[in-house]
């Protein structure tokens, strides 16, 4: 009987990028002096793929962040239940940004900044506030929860900002990735008259952890797993004549998609190779088929496939070694099966990681800020003298890009003088329309004042941001009402609004 296999593996990718957290639980007890920063996270998970995103839209489920000086003296923590992500990028994939405030001594130079989501849903992986830098590099699990989807698995991100230049405020991106891999299994008959079912999927050598930040594989593969326990008759057909050998990624839709009990799996790097000759698909070498001969056979994944060709027939039974499982790697294997034996084609196809590159003087755009004049008192050139007795209130529109989302801060001496009413201080620069089409939204910021009676004069300046792929670029809203303004037209000298408070 003459086997093949075909697989075709794309890019879970999530590059995460990071850029800008900033926290308010600062060190106690910090000898000499100090000073209060702001770092900025702005989280997006991006995945592409021949013009389509991969990402399944889904939510995390819980996240930390901490920051650590040089010296490893922990200097913030954050831990948020259902991080809500309110926008989304150009390829559709989860946006949000995080904001927190520091205070950091004077000999402080960089900072070390970890990222870890969906901690929860990894049986083993116990990392608290008190993790230690060490720790975190080093965390591993013991496998994973079930009915996870994409961006619910434990993902991990790292990087280091310097804070030697003095400034008030930092951005730092930090590329996150999914820390398992995928697979994906797709079947088909090779005619309408033919019979197939799939009874059980097994998978043995599963490795007995799993690394938070890629590592060096354990020697232990051990573990078993059934992928598969329920029968499942496939109608789905592709004949030879309809796909030629190194071409059924071409024809997905003509594959049945099996439902995995896990489809994430614990990164094994251990695996066999394939060859390029000119097919879309990669071919796999047919003289490793036989268990026992091929390389890496006591570490690799196995996997076994039970099915039968005939209705009430006997089962069938065939064994194939999988590829390497790396990390953000989503595997997907098309097998034709015969109908007077079982034979598995094997290709596989890299889906290569690709950045989304946002061009800021092309492609960011947005209106200037308007003052609604019935909600503050004056404003006098960049100054806004605000009303007492009411919520000050600052309209703009971003227009370009859709993936920007937006976020506002307040500094000075008496920035604790004003505050912003919540729910408006950060939001995504567009919303769906009823088509699902991302279209510009008017963006409100809304101000008061804390102590409405204070008889002394209290300034603030207020700084808004567009964050844009993992950078931050701050916005001068000063211009002429309504005025489109694009970032060559602004130039380095941001202009800012100085909020009021005087009787």
């Amino acid at each position: 009987m003459r086997t093949a296999w075909l697989k075709h593996i794309v890019c879970l990718l999530l590059p995460l990028t990071l850029g800008g957290c900033i926290f308010d639980d600062a060190p106690e007890g910090a000898a000499g002096g100090t000073r209060t920063i702001t770092v900025n996270l702005g989280i997006t998970t991006r995945a592409t793929g021949e013009g389509s995103s991969i990402g399944d839209g889904s939510q995390p489920d819980d996240m930390q962040v901490w920051i650590f000086d040089q010296a490893g003296n922990r200097l913030g923590h954050v831990v948020e239940g259902n991080p809500q992500f309110s926008g989304s990028d150009a390829l559709g994939e989860l946006v949000t940004t995080v904001q927190e405030i520091i205070e950091v001594e004077d000999d402080v130079t960089e900072l070390q900044c970890f990222v870890v989501l969906n901690s929860g849903n990894a049986t083993g992986l116990t990392l608290d506030e008190d993790a230690t830098p060490d720790e975190i590099r080093q965390a591993t699990f013991t496998g994973l929860e079930a009915n996870l989807s994409d961006n619910r698995v434990p993902i991990y991100g790292e990087a280091t900002l310097d804070v030697s230049p003095r400034k008030d405020s930092y951005s730092l991106p930090i590329n996150a990735t999914r820390a398992v891999g995928k697979l994906e299994l797709l079947f088909a008959k090779d005619s309408p008259s033919g019979y197939l079912e799939i009874t059980k999927v097994e998978l043995e050598q599963v490795p007995t952890e799993g690394y938070l930040k890629a590592g060096t594989p354990s020697d232990y593969y051990t573990g078993t797993a059934t992928l598969l326990n329920e029968g499942v008759e496939i109608d789905e057909y592709l004949t030879a004549d309809e796909a030629a050998l190194g071409d059924f990624s071409l024809h997905e839709a003509r594959f049945y998609r099996l439902e995995l009990a896990q489809p994430y799996l614990l990164e094994n790097l251990h695996g066999g190779t394939w060859a390029e000759n000119g097919n879309r698909d990669y071919i796999y070498d047919e003289e490793e088929e036989s268990v026992g001969s091929i390389t890496d056979a006591t570490t690799r994944y196995l996997m076994t496939v039970y099915y039968r060709t005939s209705a009430g027939g006997a089962e069938k039974m065939q064994q194939v070694y999988l590829p390497k499982i790396a990390r953000n790697e989503w595997n997907k294997i098309f097998a034709r099966v015969k109908s007077d034996g079982y034979e598995l084609q094997l290709r596989v196809l890299p889906w290569e990681v690709e950045e989304i590159e946002v061009n800021f003087e092309d492609e960011l755009s947005y209106s200037s800020g308007e003052w609604v004049s019935e909600t503050i008192i004056l404003r006098s050139g960049n100054t806004v003298q605000l009303d007492p007795t009411q919520e000050a209130v600052l309209r703009f529109t971003i227009q370009t890009p859709n993936s920007a989302t937006w976020h506002a801060t307040l500094t000075g001496a008496d920035m604790d003088a004003f505050a912003f009413v919540d729910g408006y201080s950060s939001g995504a620069a567009c919303q769906p329309d009823e088509n699902g089409v991302l279209q510009p939204v008017t963006q409100e910021i809304r101000i008061r004042l804390t102590d409405p009676n204070d008889q002394e004069r209290r300034e603030a300046v207020l700084h808004v941001f567009a964050d844009i792929g993992g950078v931050t670029y701050e916005l001068d809203l000063t211009g002429d009402e309504g005025e489109v303004t694009n970032p060559d037209e602004v130039g380095d000298d941001i202009n800012r609004f100085t909020l009021l408070q005087a009787q």
